[in-house]
C-alpha cells in the first residue's frame, strides 16, 4: 500500500501507513517488516524533503536487509539514498551509493533493478558536469530493459539522454529524446516522476532558446509537484522559471521567482543551485 501511495504521489497518506505497519514490526520483532517499513519510511520522508530522517531510516533499513540477505531489497534502499544525496548536492556520496546498488544487483542478477541504480548514477554524473559518464550509463539502461521497463522510468532516462545531448551539442538529438520522454511521460501516472521528467526537459529546452515551451514544462513542474508534496522539484521549477525568464529579458519576474526558490531550498536546508 505505502510502495502504490508513494508512485501516485499520496505520500503523507503512505507515510501513515507505513508508520503504522513499523510500529507492529517493532512489537512483533519482525525484523523483516522492519527492514522493509524503515527503507519506506525513508524514501517517503525523503520525498516530503525530511532528510534528515531519512537518511537514518534508509542507512537503518540498509543494515538490516544486508543482516537478512535481502540483496535485492538492499540494493533498492541504497538507490534511494542516492537520489537523496543527490538531492542535498553530495553527488560523490550520491555516486558511491549507486554504484554499490548496481554492484548488489549485477551480482544478484536484478537487471531491472540495475538499471534504476545506473540511471540513478547518471544524475549524480551530470550533477558533476561528467556527461559522457552519464551518457554511458545511460547506453546501459537501455541495453538492460528498454522493452520492460515503466514508462515513468523511461520518460526519465529519455529526459537525462536529452540532457547529456544537449550538454554534448549534440540538438537534434537531445530533441528527440526529449519528445520521447513527452511521450512516454503521457502514458504515466507517476506525479513524482512527471515533475523530474518536466523540470529535466524545461532546462534542455531553455538551452535551446526554446523559453515558452521551457516555461510551460517548469509550470506544470510546479503544479504537479507542490500537489504531492514534492519539495524539491517544485524549488527546481520555480529557479528553472527563474533562469527561463531571465534568459528571455524579463529579469523583474526572474528576481521574484529567484527569490521564491531561495526560501524553498532554504527551508530544505539544500544548496540553491542544486539541479538547476
Amino acid at each position: 500500500m505505502a510502495a502504490a501511495a508513494w508512485r501516485l504521489g499520496r505520500l503523507h497518506d503512505g507515510l501513515t501507513a507505513t508508520e503504522e505497519s513499523l510500529d507492529l514490526a517493532v512489537a512483533l520483532h519482525d525484523r523483516t517488516g522492519q527492514a522493509q517499513s524503515t527503507g519506506m519510511l525513508g524514501l517517503l520522508l525523503a520525498t516530503l524533503g525530511r532528510y534528515d530522517e531519512a537518511r537514518a531510516h534508509l542507512r537503518r533499513s540498509i543494515g538490516l536487509k544486508h543482516e537478512l540477505g535481502a540483496y535485492r531489497a538492499e540494493a533498492q534502499s541504497l538507490t534511494d539514498l542516492s537520489s537523496l544525496h543527490e538531492h542535498c548536492g553530495r553527488y560523490q556520496e550520491a555516486a558511491e551509493a549507486a554504484r554499490h546498488a548496481i554492484e548488489l544487483n549485477h551480482r544478484i542478477g536484478a537487471w531491472d533493478m540495475e538499471a534504476l541504480a545506473l540511471t540513478d548514477l547518471a544524475v549524480a554524473h551530470l550533477a558533476m558536469d561528467q556527461d559522457e559518464q552519464a551518457g554511458s550509463c545511460l547506453d546501459r539502461v537501455l541495453e538492460l530493459n528498454a522493452e520492460s521497463a515503466p514508462a515513468a522510468e523511461m520518460s526519465r532516462v529519455h529526459a537525462l539522454y536529452a540532457q547529456v545531448r544537449h550538454r554534448l551539442g549534440e540538438n537534434a538529438a537531445a530533441m528527440r529524446h526529449a519528445q520521447r520522454a513527452l511521450e512516454l511521460d503521457g502514458s504515466s501516472r507517476a506525479p513524482l516522476r512527471q515533475a523530474t521528467v518536466r523540470n529535466i526537459l524545461g532546462r534542455v529546452y531553455r538551452g535551446q532558446g526554446k523559453y515558452a515551451a521551457a516555461t510551460d514544462l517548469h509550470t506544470a513542474a510546479h503544479d504537479i509537484a507542490t500537489g504531492v508534496g514534492y519539495r524539491i522539484e517544485a524549488a527546481r521549477a520555480l529557479a528553472g522559471l527563474s533562469a527561463t525568464l531571465r534568459a528571455g529579458g524579463d529579469t523583474e519576474a526572474a528576481d521574484d521567482y529567484r527569490g521564491r526558490a531561495a526560501a524553498e531550498f532554504d527551508q530544505l536546508g539544500i544548496p540553491s543551485g542544486n539541479g538547476v
